[in-house]
């Protein structure tokens, strides 16, 4: 990662991590310095995993979001409400808001989205 002009490029920024990475001891364990910034994710996924697994305490630096095809027929990333009922872990009414935007996308001429719905997983 060093050449002799100094550090090398790198987009995604690892090869500056890993050269700065300080490791210290937990028990048995190697732990090197905590990810404080990100700038992989948009939201609502850097908030959830903010949230959960950093306490709040990254960065989120990504560039502003360029809608890509399927942003462009569906909008934003975003929660959606779904109301429903059901017994189980398996709502209708979210099932049957995931078919309604592959609907969009297929009338877009959009052909196997990857479009990765997230859920609480609790039952409603």
């Amino acid at each position: 990662m060093v050449g002799t002009g100094g550090i090398d490029p790198d987009p995604c920024g690892s090869g500056i991590a890993i050269q700065i990475n300080v490791c210290n001891r937990q028990g048995d364990r190697e732990v090197g310095l905590p990810l404080l910034v990100h700038s992989r994710c948009q939201d609502p996924m850097f908030y959830v995993s903010n949230a959960i697994a950093y306490v709040g305490q990254m960065v989120h630096a990504v560039a502003p979001a360029r809608p890509g095809p399927i942003g462009a027929v569906l909008g934003k990333s975003r929660w959606l409400n779904v109301l429903g009922a059901a017994e189980t872990k398996w709502c209708p009414a979210e099932g049957d808001a995931v078919i309604e935007m592959l609907a969009q996308l297929s009338s877009a001429g959009i052909e196997d989205p990857e479009l990765p719905p997230i859920s609480t997983g609790q039952s409603a």
